[in-house]
C-alpha cells in the first residue's frame, strides 16, 4: 500500500500549473490559498467518513452507507490517516502529543514491540480507538485495490488476504486494548504490523 503525501501532491499539482500559465506571486498566493482549502476539505471529509464507520465496528454493525460514501475517496487520502496527526493524519487520543508515538502507524508498531501495562491503563481508549479507525480503513481499502488483474507480484486476490487480515488483527486490537490485556494488546499490534509489513512488500511503490 503506498502513502503519498496529499499536501506534496496538491503543491507539486499547483506549481506546474504557475509554470505553465507564467503567472505572478499574487496570482500564485491566492492558488495556494485555494489549493489549501481544498485539501483541508477532503481531509475533513477522509476523516469523517472513516470515523463514522469506526463507530459502527466499535457498535458490531457496519455502516453501509458510510463504506459506500469512503469508497469514492482516493486510496492515498485514506491510507494517509495513519501518518502523524502534524502531517495530516488521525494521531492517537484527543489531544495532540499527549500519547506518543501520536500517529496509527507508529503507535501500532511501538505496541507490537513492547506495551507496558501502566501505558495501557492510560491509553485503553485511545488504542482502542485508534484500532478501529484501523479496521474501518481496511474496510474501505479492500475495494481499492491498485490493479484489475494480476500483474507481476500484485494480485488483487493477495490484496482482499491482506485487506481482511489488516480488519481482523484491528479488531482484534480494539479488543485487547478495551481488557486492558498487555500481552494480548503486543501480540495483537505485531500480528497487524506484519500483515501490513507483507502487503507494503508488494503493494507499496
Amino acid at each position: 500500500m503506498r502513502f503519498v503525501n496529499p499536501k506534496s501532491k496538491q503543491e507539486n499539482r499547483m506549481s506546474r500549473h504557475a509554470r505553465v500559465l507564467g503567472v505572478g506571486a499574487i496570482v500564485l498566493a491566492l492558488a495556494a490559498a485555494y489549493v489549501t482549502g481544498d485539501l483541508a476539505a477532503d481531509e475533513k471529509s477522509a476523516k469523517e467518513g472513516i470515523d463514522k464507520l469506526a463507530k459502527s465496528l466499535e457498535k458490531g454493525s457496519p455502516d453501509k452507507a458510510a463504506l459506500e460514501s469512503m469508497k469514492k475517496e482516493h486510496l492515498d487520502e485514506i491510507m494517509y490517516l495513519f501518518k502523524l496527526r502534524k502531517s495530516g493524519g488521525f494521531g492517537v487520543g484527543a489531544n495532540a502529543g499527549a500519547i506518543t508515538p501520536d500517529g496509527i502507524e507508529l503507535k501500532i508498531i511501538s505496541l507490537g514491540k513492547k506495551t507496558l501495562k501502566g501505558d495501557l491503563d492510560k491509553q485503553a481508549d485511545a488504542i482502542a480507538e485508534a484500532a478501529y479507525r484501523t479496521a474501518a480503513i481496511a474496510d474501505v481499502a479492500i475495494h481499492m485495490c491498485p490493479v484489475k488483474k494480476k500483474m507481476g507480484d500484485k494480485d488483487p486476490k493477495d490484496w482482499e488476504k491482506w485487506s481482511k487480515g489488516m480488519k481482523d488483527a484491528a479488531m482484534e486490537l480494539a479488543k485487547a486494548a478495551k481488557a486492558k490485556d498487555p500481552k494480548k494488546v503486543e501480540a495483537a499490534a505485531k500480528r497487524l504490523n506484519d500483515n501490513c509489513q507483507q502487503c507494503h512488500g508488494v503493494f507499496r511503490d
